[in-house]
């Protein structure tokens, strides 16, 4: 779970407002 952490934590940083920080999300949630 923490590599998902750091992986969403990047994608807010690179794409904020952007699909890519869903699916970050939605790694997390799995």
């Amino acid at each position: 779970s923490q590599t998902h952490n750091v992986t969403r934590l990047a994608l807010f940083d690179q794409f904020p407002y952007t699909h890519h920080m869903e699916c970050g999300v939605l790694l997390t949630r799995k």
